[in-house]
């Protein structure tokens, strides 16, 4: 199926670019929808851990922060980069399950979250 690219909500001023700091195939096909012109940029090694107690939203924050502050500190984002940074979280309740170590891992998480849609 082919999806019709969406009409922007906003125009860059010239002279602004924006930059996803994401590898993920999935948002630069959002990005492709809306018509937005973007330049990739990823984070390197940037995947930092939950803290203990720490709700599925504040870490999806703040591992989402920590990937935008890794683009802007690479010289590749550059001064005139408007940097647009995510990250997706899978939980269980408050139980953040991370990703998987293998897939005998990755079997468990989905039988975990079988049938709780």
């Amino acid at each position: 199926m082919n999806a019709v690219p969406l009409r922007p909500l906003f125009v860059l001023r010239p002279g602004i670019r924006l930059v996803l700091a994401s590898a993920s195939p999935r948002r630069r096909q959002f990005m492709d929808e809306w018509g937005l012109p973007y330049t990739v940029v990823r984070p390197a090694g940037v995947e930092p851990r939950p803290g203990h107690g720490e709700s599925p939203a504040a870490y999806a924050l703040r591992a989402a922060t920590a990937k935008a502050r890794a683009v802007a500190a690479s010289a590749d984002a550059g001064a005139d980069g408007l940097i647009l940074a995510a990250d997706t979280v899978v939980a269980l309740d408050s139980d953040i399950l991370g990703k998987p170590a293998d897939d005998t891992d990755a079997l468990d998480m989905l039988r975990r979250l079988s049938g709780r849609g």
